[in-house]
């Protein structure tokens, strides 16, 4: 069959194009029969859709394509044989348009007729030779000069029409040249070091052409613009090569970038552990110390003689912070108190003591050992594992067409359960690592600029409390989508200039990071679970100075096989605002993990970490947020 192709729209608008074969493939690559442009035509797969002769009908029949094929307006679902006198076809409902037709092989030509004509009119002379002789002679002479006259027509004929198809053929072979060196040149391939050799031969075969064309010297002009055509086609190929190996060396270098982080982050991790296993030590031996203590204080409270001695050992817990101490002592004088007389001066100095003690109390109660486990026990099931990745891909492709991944930036984090609709929120920076890491953001801008499309995977792990390991959150043996439901303002640092690695040079790029603030906060939502997740409380009340706090975070255990598992330190709200200032100690993996109070209710929410004191979002808008969500 011989196809017409006329592009009405996409890259090629305004081309006519003359194929011809058994089966045309359709598609973006450029071994395609009908090719479209790989970088424009995107709505176009690699491999669209053929039509292919068969019989006397020539079919159209969609390869599965990403956006379809639409025949006169009407989306293929099935082949279908298309009309040859012409119909539209769309590749993708904002794709490059066609208009196609079509002719199938003639039958025999003007000279074939002509001769089996003359034939017959022999065969019927024969006969009638054979009824009359007396009018052979003057019958053979005139088939004769008919035969002479019609072997000049049809030699005239013949040559004319043969001097205007070749006419015609050097006309599509110029053409079709140049479209190839369109094509070419759309891929750079007059540039690329691989492929402008190629590139030069197809240029001086279509000089060649003109030439030759303009001597009417029309054949070697066909055969000239033929070679240029095949010399542009072998050159656009060997720079799609050029190009996809670029994109493939890219990538190795951005891999080779991301490893490198990735092993300065597992080394700070490291750290971070000896600084939290030195830290729990230092707890075990302070209970040790403040265990001792306060036995040596029992002992010497039960030791007074009389109240005046119970007194002057109760004085110096006046100048205490610690609970345990006060309690203790509280309740000495308690005993104590019970044996006098209500009335005496003993009793009035003591019980003026013992006031004074209990308002110590109520001012410096802090979390003791018990509250801090039931807090992180009852808190185990809604504190979660957030990870994020964040990567790019050729534009036009999707993860299952395409192997290449530039990685952009990591991140992890912890986060928690705030509604029974499977709310979670967390710090930004675990969601969207790029926006705050310079160099991260700086390979993200210099991506864009290539055009590539971003996707970013993030992964939520629960705790299992039957199998008592962090596992990815699922709902009847189906892993749980998760999508950002609300992100909140934006907070850009002051502009700064970083240097990273594009196209293997180094090059300065200006960036602006987020800031680590109150607007470091986000709000993800997973998808399918149903009622069934629980949640942490957020605190009603306002959070104030010196308010005692816990701060949770997931984290490598080292001496369970580095398993995951749940952390926890206790202080004090050192300063509060939009962001508060806490005198608990933190560790990267914990950002995004809850601040609690003594009642186990959130009260912040760590964008800040630091093995001396931690700074925490306010929860403010959070509860604006999720108060719906929990009534």
């Amino acid at each position: 069959m011989k196809l017409t192709v006329v592009h009405l729209e996409g890259s090629k608008q305004g081309l006519t194009e003359s194929l011809a074969g058994q089966v045309i493939t359709i598609g973006r690559d450029p071994s395609n029969t009908l090719s479209f442009d790989p970088f424009k035509d995107l709505d176009v797969s690699t491999r669209h859709a053929t039509l292919t002769q068969q019989g006397d009908q020539v079919v159209l029949q969609d390869l599965g394509s990403t956006n379809g094929t639409y025949l006169n307006g009407q989306k293929l679902t099935a082949a279908v044989s298309i009309p040859p006198g012409g119909c539209m076809i769309k590749f993708g409902e904002n794709g490059p348009k066609v208009q196609l037709s079509y002719t199938l092989d003639e039958g025999p030509g003007k000279k074939t007729v002509m001769i089996e004509q003359l034939r017959t009119e022999l065969d019927d002379a024969g006969e009638s030779k054979r009824r009359s002789k007396s009018r052979m002679v003057k019958v053979v002479g005139l088939l004769i000069m008919l035969a002479i006259i019609a072997g000049g027509v049809a030699m005239i004929l013949s040559n004319s029409a043969a001097h205007d198809t070749l006419v015609a053929s050097v006309a599509d072979s110029s053409k079709k040249a140049t479209k190839q060196r369109g094509f070419a040149v759309d891929l750079s391939a007059d540039t690329v070091k691989q492929s402008k050799d190629e590139f030069a031969l197809g240029d001086e075969a279509i000089v060649t052409g003109k030439a030759a064309e303009e001597n009417g010297e029309l054949e070697a002009a066909k055969t000239a613009y033929g070679e240029a055509a095949e010399h542009f086609d072998v050159a656009r190929n060997k720079a799609a090569a050029a190009s996809r190996g670029q994109l493939l060396d890219m990538q190795k270098r951005l891999e080779a970038s991301a490893t490198r982080e990735r092993k300065v982050r597992e080394e700070q991790r490291k750290r971070e552990q000896a600084q939290l296993a030195k830290l729990q030590e230092e707890l075990k031996k302070r209970e040790a110390t403040q265990a001792a203590k306060l036995a040596a204080l029992e002992k010497k409270l039960q030791a007074a003689e009389d109240v005046a001695a119970l007194i002057r050992e109760l004085r110096p817990l006046e100048k205490s912070s610690n609970p345990k101490e006060l309690e203790q002592g509280i309740a000495v004088g308690n005993t104590a108190l019970k044996d006098l007389d209500p009335k005496g001066e003993d009793a009035k100095l003591l019980g003026d003591l013992i006031k004074t003690l209990e308002g110590i109390l109520t001012r410096v109660k802090d979390l003791n050992p018990e509250s801090l486990k039931e807090i992180a026990r009852r808190a185990r099931t809604k504190v979660l594992l957030v990870k994020t990745k964040v990567f790019a891909i050729p534009s036009g492709e999707t993860e299952e067409t395409t192997e290449i991944r530039y990685p952009v930036a990591e991140g992890e984090g912890t986060g928690f359960y705030v509604s029974k609709d499977g709310h979670v929120v967390t710090a930004k920076e675990v969601v969207s690592p790029e926006l705050f890491d310079p160099k991260a953001l700086a390979r993200k801008i210099k991506l864009a600029e290539k055009g590539v499309t971003f996707l970013r995977k993030i992964q939520i792990l629960a705790y299992d409390a039957t199998s008592k390991v962090y596992q990815p959150v699922e709902f009847n043996g189906k892993l749980l989508e998760v999508v950002i439901a609300r992100e909140f303002a934006q907070s850009k640092g002051e502009k700064r200039t970083v240097t990273i690695e594009v196209d293997g040079a180094e090059t300065k790029v200006e960036v602006r990071p987020h800031l680590r603030d109150e607007s470091d906060l986000v709000v993800l939502k997973v998808e399918g679970g149903g009622d069934l997740f629980p949640f942490l409380e957020i605190s009603p009340e306002t959070v104030s100075e010196n308010l005692p706090c816990i701060a949770l975070g997931v984290q490598e255990d080292r001496e369970k096989n580095n398993e995951l598992a749940l952390f926890m330190f206790d202080g004090r709200v050192k300063k509060t605002g939009k962001v508060h200032r806490l005198g608990v100690p933190s560790f990267t993996t914990w950002r995004g993990g809850p601040i609690l109070d003594a009642r186990g209710r959130v009260v912040g929410v760590l964008v800040r970490p630091d093995v001396v004191a931690s700074w925490a979002a306010n929860i403010d808008e959070i509860r604006k947020l999720v108060d719906s969500g929990q009534k």
